[in-house]
């Protein structure tokens, strides 16, 4: 009787550990941004006092588990960083991969996304003060996004044109668009694709999402709806 239990619980802790894994993995890959859900399902968690737009969302990021990394481990290129989970929005994330798959040099393309930051946020502060701002922004903001070398120079072309076009934001941030177009044409200059193809594992530890997700599942919590808290 007791062999037959050590090889029944033998057998059930392996099948749990993959059935979870399993129904992880599914939740991750599941349509859709868990913050942007999160946003529109009305308020939950600590009240905040009118940050920024991405002020929130990372504290919303935060508030969901999401700023951490998803597994233990990962087996990736030595070109990709071990610190690509700390971008946040999920969209970013992929388009930043994508670049990095293209190009293999992760600190020049870090330094292109943070200089759209950099503009974007400058742009921000504008947009109460000429409508040309908004122009310029809307471009700007689809180069989150751009991995393609075409798509992408044109988006620049566009911002920068918007920029030149108007007597304030030429005066105030036409040094950052062109350190953005400089920003760019670094990562094509100095790619790196052998880094793409050596291998490497990044270990996490264990304040990662899966960690605390089984955690919480075997302590019969089993999280809060995106939705509606």
């Amino acid at each position: 009787m007791l062999q037959y239990l050590t090889k029944r619980i033998l057998i059930f802790l392996p099948t749990l550990l993959v059935i979870s894994l399993l129904s992880f993995a599914l939740s991750k890959m599941a349509p859709g941004d868990p913050v942007e859900l999160r946003e529109r399902g009305g308020s939950m968690g600590p009240q905040m006092s009118l940050p920024r737009s991405d002020q929130i969302y990372e504290e919303n990021a935060a508030f969901l588990g999401l700023d951490k990394p998803v597994f233990y481990f990962s087996f990736a290129p030595l070109a990709y960083p071990d610190t690509l989970y700390r971008i946040l929005k999920r969209e970013e994330r992929e388009n930043l991969s994508r670049l990095t798959g293209q190009y293999g040099n992760w600190p020049e393309i870090e330094a292109y996304y943070h200089q759209i930051r950099k503009v974007d946020r400058a742009l921000d502060t504008l947009l109460r003060q000429t409508e040309a701002a908004r122009y310029a922004r809307s471009p700007l903001k689809q180069l989150y996004l751009s991995y393609q070398h075409r798509n992408t120079e044109s988006l620049l072309r566009n911002v920068s044109g918007n920029i030149a076009a108007d007597s304030l934001l030429r005066a105030t941030i036409s040094a950052e668009a062109e350190q953005l177009q400089q920003a760019y044409d670094k990562v094509r200059r100095e790619a790196t694709a052998w880094k793409l193809y050596v291998p490497d594992i990044k270990w996490y530890g264990f304040d990662n999402q899966y960690h605390n997700w089984l955690t919480g599942f075997l302590s019969l919590d089993f999280g809060r709806s995106y939705i509606d808290g």
